[in-house]
């Protein structure tokens, strides 16, 4: 399902309608606890555990997990624990860990969930999920109006990445950031927030922790309260910045990986592709 189409929501659904003990692994702190979130909203009558760094509530009936607290506490779980088992972000699943917790489990069904089934590296996520159960790309969410429309403006710039290389499932990093760190370019970018979109709430994808920083810094300096957000950041400051955000306080995130699985912001109303990705 593309993004933006409520794959949470659909997951929690059908593991209610199946009615047995689930178990959801997602690679984040953020989409596991906003999993937990749709649990405790959507299927009220059973109680959701969290699963991750100093939380073990595996007692629950439904519980949240991180890959990597799953994958290192097996022993805690017999096989056929849970007869449903959700894999988010699923394009994930082939790596080892993944793979460690799908060989022990033995669940009634497993579900997949991802916005982005094509990997660059020749995986295939279908040898693991045998077959699609359901897609729904953006146009046709668009059209049955489960999606906003989307209004895209874009804007030439004389950068070339056909030499950048391919990392697996994304651009290479450092020769991205080579390419885009370039002091003109981030000038158009803010000139262009000033000029189409001001003081819309807006995300703008950014190719390194130093690009983000830097953009979200002539920002300020055009008067335009912005931050930069990265997975290198500590929890507390992350959580304080997107909650400021959502709050109105700051009008632009520039981030570098970290928004773009699985984050909810319906207050969002811009994003700035500042940076090539592999994702249609």
């Amino acid at each position: 399902h593309a993004t933006g189409t409520g794959k949470t929501v659909t997951a929690v659904e059908d593991a209610k309608s199946v009615g047995k003990r689930t178990l959801f692994i997602a690679h984040t702190k953020e989409l596991i606890t906003q999993a937990k979130e749709k649990f405790d909203l959507l299927w009220k009558d059973i109680d959701t555990g969290l699963f991750m760094g100093d939380l073990k509530e595996e007692e629950a009936f439904v519980v949240c997990s991180s890959i990597q607290s799953i994958s290192e506490n097996l022993e805690q779980f017999n096989k056929d624990d849970f007869k449903y088992l959700i894999i988010d972000e699923a394009h994930h699943a082939t790596a080892n860990s993944y793979g460690k917790v799908l060989d022990y489990f033995e669940p009634e069904f497993t579900l997949g969930l991802t916005a982005t089934p094509e990997r660059n590296d020749g995986e295939n996520i279908l040898n693991i999920f045998k077959n699609v159960a359901h897609k729904m790309d953006l146009e046709t969410s668009i059209k049955n109006r489960h999606a906003a429309e989307i209004r895209c403006i874009r804007i030439k710039t004389d950068v070339d990445i056909s030499d950048v290389r391919i990392n697996g499932i994304k651009y290479d990093s450092k020769d991205l950031e080579s390419k885009l760190f370039v002091p003109e370019r981030n000038k158009v970018i803010v000139d262009t927030y000033l000029n189409y979109v001001k003081d819309k709430r807006t995300v703008v994808f950014c190719a390194s922790v130093n690009n983000a920083e830097e953009i979200a810094k002539l920002f300020k300096a055009n008067g335009i309260e912005a931050e930069a957000v990265s997975g290198s950041l500590k929890n507390s400051k992350r959580s304080k910045i997107l909650k400021d955000y959502e709050e109105g306080k700051i009008k632009v995130l520039c981030a570098c990986d970290l928004l773009n699985e699985g984050w909810d912001s319906p207050k969002t109303e811009v994003l700035f592709m500042a940076r090539q990705t592999m994702s249609k």
